[in-house]
């Protein structure tokens, strides 16, 4: 991944190019999780005309926690070696079911749990020096030289100058007997009334998506993994697929129960978990009954099960494409062409086939299992 600073919009007043250099030299995740807090708090703010925007320094611990569940606990990511944040979610008492955890309603249910939690954690040590050292690129020339031990008191007194020639993000000040930033005008009017907020949180979420994979190089879908899932798209299409596969193979069974699955409703799963490879493509789903399809979850597979998927995939292809237009059935296996590294010709290849899906998902399974997913789940009844 590369970084788009400069598409970052201009503004007379403003030092973009400090905005610019925020995450330069960063070797933990606290900058990029508390400047998307803020921009996270801001975009729910109902400003009033010439009324400051002040945030508590609390409440913007909480955002960076939320901020941080998903990619550590929903995703299973690493922050990197000297990250302490790991350690704060870890403590969070929060396992909500993976349904609920989608929702915007998680989301807030989430929010809560870390609020009446937040001491007992220790979150709110994120906050001993981030909200000082976001303001650097602002005081290079200031700053240079300065022993470390009193840098956060020199920031904070040159952020809360409010100079003409230097206008920082935010400043420093007591809000209701609480720690606080207060944006200031200048930035509220680029971010606000502008209406470059969303530019900005995109290059924000760029630059945090850059720094997890430097982080987990061998993951897939990092950009999908960086914010919660709110909507999950729609399978009617992989559903329909397996309908027609069915309705001509009425013997075909789940691979998981041993279930007839023309007998009843059944539902799709994702063999690879959807939370480790974020899409929904064809040649990761299987037709299963509901019960094994809610019972495994977001777990990874017994290898028992492996040899069972891919005959289940090799079969439903070869029937497929006896049924199916030529067109349609090129656009409906597309997914194994592409992701098994398959020549189209080679999908009715039962050896190239399964020798395709051994290449692919052993790898990506011993992967998931070392990252942090639940592995060897079989089926209990």
């Amino acid at each position: 991944m590369s970084s788009y600073n400069h598409q970052l919009p201009t503004a007379d007043k403003l030092d973009i190019a400090a905005l610019s250099r925020l995450f330069q030299n960063t070797s933990t995740s606290y900058k990029f999780l508390f400047l998307l807090a803020i921009l996270s708090t801001l975009k729910v703010q109902q400003q009033k005309a010439g009324k400051p925007i002040r945030l508590t320094l609390e409440d913007l611990a909480v955002e960076m926690a939320l901020l941080s569940w998903y990619p550590i606990k929903f995703y299973k990511l690493s922050f990197g070696w000297q990250d302490q944040v790991a350690k704060i979610i870890s403590k969070l008492v929060f396992d909500p079911s993976f349904k609920a955890i989608t929702s915007t309603q998680g989301q807030n249910q989430l929010r809560s749990a870390i609020k009446i939690q937040a001491k007992d954690i220790g979150l709110y040590s994120l906050l001993k020096f981030v909200p000082y050292r976001l303001l650097t690129p602002f005081y290079a020339l200031e700053l240079k030289g300065i022993p470390e031990k009193r840098k956060n008191d020199l920031i904070e007194d040159l952020a809360g100058q409010y100079s003409t020639t230097v206008i920082p993000l935010y400043s420093l000040v007591q809000f209701n007997n609480t720690a606080a930033i207060e944006v200031h005008p200048e930035w509220i009017r680029y971010l606000l009334q502008d209406a470059n907020i969303s530019i900005v949180n995109n290059w924000a979420l760029w630059e945090w998506a850059n720094y997890l994979q430097k982080r987990n190089p061998n993951t897939p879908a990092i950009i999908n993994k960086i914010l919660p899932p709110i909507k999950r798209s729609s399978l009617n299409t992989q559903t329909g697929f397996w309908k027609q596969v069915i309705a001509k193979d009425p013997s075909l069974r789940c691979i998981y129960t041993g279930e007839l699955l023309s007998d009843k409703p059944f539902s799709l799963d994702h063999f690879l978990p959807w939370t480790f490879i974020c899409h929904d493509q064809m040649w990761n789903l299987c037709p299963v009954t509901p019960a094994s399809n809610s019972s495994k979850g977001n777990k990874l597979p017994a290898d028992d099960y492996v040899d069972a998927f891919i005959q289940q995939q090799i079969h439903a292809l070869k029937i497929s494409a006896d049924i199916m237009a030529t067109k349609t059935w090129d656009k409906a296996t597309e997914s194994h062409a592409i992701d098994l590294r398959l020549d189209p010709e080679s999908l009715l290849d039962e050896v190239a086939v399964r020798q395709a899906y051994t290449g692919v998902l052993m790898p990506m399974m011993t992967l998931a299992k070392q990252t942090g997913f639940e592995s060897n789940w079989a089926f209990s009844g």
